[in-house]
């Protein structure tokens, strides 16, 4: 798949697809969706994934077995036009890093439910101005619920339940 420089969609979800997402897929840099969930993919996602996809308007790779931490965030501030990022399901853990925060404005939702994420609700959510719904129940978030949240005027849904926030 690296050899497909003008790929703008890639679907396979709902297939048997196992390992890694291959690093070779950054090379199709005019993407501008990706959705790999429901397969069995696992490890860690790429750090570089957002920079060399500059164009990503939608994320989607839930129901799988991903795992490490969430360090590649980072790199989808580059995404300009991000709308949906969602990696429901899977395994990855550590903390939420404060580079959500930095992430497209045009962002709507933002769904990282059912994971190992822990610690507390970063405040630079506060930031993502155009959110309307946010999904992080079912990880092991503690703490309270930052008033930055408060902030956001188009947020219609919000999901912070099975976790331990106070």
């Amino acid at each position: 798949m690296g050899n497909l420089v003008n790929l703008r969609e890639l679907h396979l979800h709902v297939n048997g697809i196992v390992g890694s997402i291959p690093i070779s897929l950054c090379n199709a840099s005019k993407m501008i969706g990706l959705e790999v969930t429901t397969n069995n993919l696992t490890g860690p996602v790429s750090a570089t994934l957002g920079k060399l996809m500059p164009f990503l308007q939608w994320l989607l790779m839930g129901d799988n077995a991903l795992s490490g931490g969430l360090d590649f965030i980072a790199s989808l501030a580059n995404c300009k036009d991000l709308n949906v990022f969602e990696v429901i399901t899977n395994q990855f853990e550590g903390v939420l890093p404060d580079a959500y925060g930095n992430l497209s404005m045009n962002l709507q939702y933002f769904y990282v439910s059912d994971n190992h994420i822990s610690e507390k609700i970063p405040a630079g959510l506060g930031n993502l101005s155009s959110l309307i719904s946010l999904n992080l129940s079912s990880n092991e978030l503690r703490g309270t619920i930052s008033r930055t949240l408060w902030r956001l005027k188009k947020l219609q849904v919000i999901h912070l339940g099975s976790n331990r926030i106070t």
